[in-house]
């Protein structure tokens, strides 16, 4: 090997150094980014929302209808109905009073219901109603059945002195029955402009929507949809004709997105994805603390490009690896030549 050999050798060496520097710093970072994507949200906590009614002069059961918005805002349609109710018939008995609740974080920005343009008042734990604030201190006592405080031991004595101190949105309405069967989307009044027979509460995409930190070229691959827990209970301490609570979730189908993960499983159609939930109850009519409430679904969604994107970047990821694995042993190689060269230049 001649001086000028050596020199070009020790060139060569040097930029393969400094590419296998440079593939490694950008494999580190494709690397850190495709793991972040694992980073979903599949649990957690959630807004919490406690129907608290009284009227009527038979049993009668809660709809809830809850619909993603285009803007990613849930829609939540409230509506009660009862077996032998004909439809428009207004006898005072028939009116339930209903005081809607909303604990949880997230929420204030964008919290509407009614025809109310204002943000809901808010209003002390001490003022609830007993059935409300029933409601609101089970569930916080409740662990991993707990929307507002998932995951943390319900033995904690700060929990319960969290809620008494806290204040909270609510929002009052009375709302006629109907008849078992019917179904609404949207608010819907009578002739009068008075009689209500379903109301409506709008919620920020913040309150709902849970997403990643990682994104692929400004969209973010993954996102979680945790819908609002349901509490349904009495105004007062005991229940009287509350029987049976009904939840249904309505996602529209966009393009570009597709369910990728579901907990239960949601029903794909041609227009939306649907999930029935499932409600059950603590204790029994007419008993103290007697709660009806939903179960809490996830469900994920992502991006179809983003996750073509996050593919690509894959590949380019395994061939950046490749041809680090080139240089190295390049560089193995020469630095070899070198030494030896080194050796014989001393004997």
């Amino acid at each position: 090997m001649t001086e000028f050999d050596k020199n070009k050798i020790i060139v060569k060496l040097i930029g393969a150094i400094v590419l296998t520097g440079i593939g490694t710093t950008v494999a580190i970072l494709g690397r850190d980014s495709y793991l972040s994507t694992s980073d979903t949200v599949d649990q957690g906590l959630r807004p919490l929302v406690v129907v608290a009614s009284s009227g009527g002069d038979r049993s009668y059961g809660l709809n809830v209808r809850m619909d993603v918005q285009d803007d990613k805002s849930l829609r939540m349609t409230f509506y009660f109905t009862a077996k032998g109710i004909t439809y428009r018939e207004k006898p005072a008995s028939s009116v339930i009073s209903a005081r809607v609740s909303f604990a949880g974080a997230r929420n204030d920005d964008g919290l509407r219901c009614g025809t109310a343009i204002n943000a809901l008042p808010q209003v002390p734990f001490a003022a609830l109603s007993p059935g409300t604030q029933q409601a609101i201190k089970i569930d916080a006592e409740g662990g991993t059945n707990s929307a507002l405080n998932y995951g943390r031991e319900s033995n904690q004595p700060q929990v319960g002195k969290d809620v008494m101190h806290g204040a909270y949105r609510e929002y009052r309405t009375d709302i006629h029955i109907l008849n078992d069967g019917s179904a609404y989307e949207n608010r819907t009044v009578g002739e009068d402009e008075v009689t209500v027979w379903a109301d409506v509460c709008m919620l920020p995409k913040t309150a709902v929507w849970r997403t990643n930190n990682s994104s692929y070229f400004g969209t973010n691959p993954r996102r979680t949809l945790l819908i609002p827990q349901v509490d349904w209970t009495s105004i007062g301490k005991t229940t009287d004709r509350q029987s049976w609570l009904y939840e249904t979730v309505h996602v529209p189908r966009t393009q570009g997105e597709q369910l990728s993960e579901s907990y239960p499983q949601m029903h794909a159609g041609t227009s939306e994805w649907t999930y029935v939930g499932e409600a059950y109850w603590a204790g029994s009519r007419g008993g103290k603390a007697n709660i009806g409430y939903t179960d809490q679904p996830v469900f994920i969604f992502s991006s179809r490009s983003a996750a073509d994107a996050r593919a690509f970047a894959l590949v380019v990821l395994g061939l950046i690896l490749g041809v680090i694995g080139s240089l190295v042993v390049y560089i193995a190689s020469r630095s070899v030549d070198l030494v030896m060269y080194a050796i014989r230049g001393k004997s």
